[in-house]
């Protein structure tokens, strides 16, 4: 609800007390995500089909990506897609990152996260980050002994490259 949304921002604008982790629930639009964006991938280019698409999440979620796709722009190649799905609207996506998706991004220049948005149960593909977009958000390891697993990354709208590779 937007308007609970907007509530929470300004009761606790960075989100420090009002963190509640549902497991079930963000896996389950997780994977509602994956799949509006797999059937995204199949409306936009008529060449691409189910089995050019696999769904690497269902079988193993450690890879750093969630989807081989054919690329929009040149189908001979393959896409790493990093689907996220925000439930929360206005001027920012917000995402969890884990260290080895972005370790995976940050050697694959095939890989991207895929920004899906959920509103009201509609989903919608929002567009692209590629790693060098978040490359300089990410948090580093100081001191070495100390080591970051995952990020909540809150991008601005406007700088999510509204196409897909």
């Amino acid at each position: 609800n937007p308007v609970a949304w907007d509530i929470l921002d300004k009761i606790d604008p960075n989100g420090d007390k009002t963190k509640k982790f549902n497991n079930e629930l963000l896996s389950q639009i997780g994977l509602d995500g994956e799949i509006f964006f797999i059937n995204h991938l199949i409306s936009l280019n008529t060449s691409i089909s189910r089995k050019n698409i696999r769904h690497i999440s269902l079988v193993d979620d450690s890879t750093g990506f969630d989807i081989i796709a054919p690329s929009l722009t040149d189908p001979t190649k393959n896409m790493l897609a990093e689907v996220k799905t925000s439930t929360r609207p206005g001027r920012y996506f917000h995402l969890y990152l884990s260290r080895n998706e972005a370790r995976v991004g940050s050697i694959n220049n095939n890989w991207y996260i895929a920004c899906v948005s959920s509103k009201n149960s509609k989903y919608s593909v929002e567009g692209h980050l590629l790693f060098d977009d978040i490359a300089d958000l990410l948090p580093t390891d100081n001191p070495p002994s100390a080591k970051w697993e995952s990020v909540c990354l809150r991008i601005e709208n406007q700088y999510i490259r509204h196409s897909l590779p």
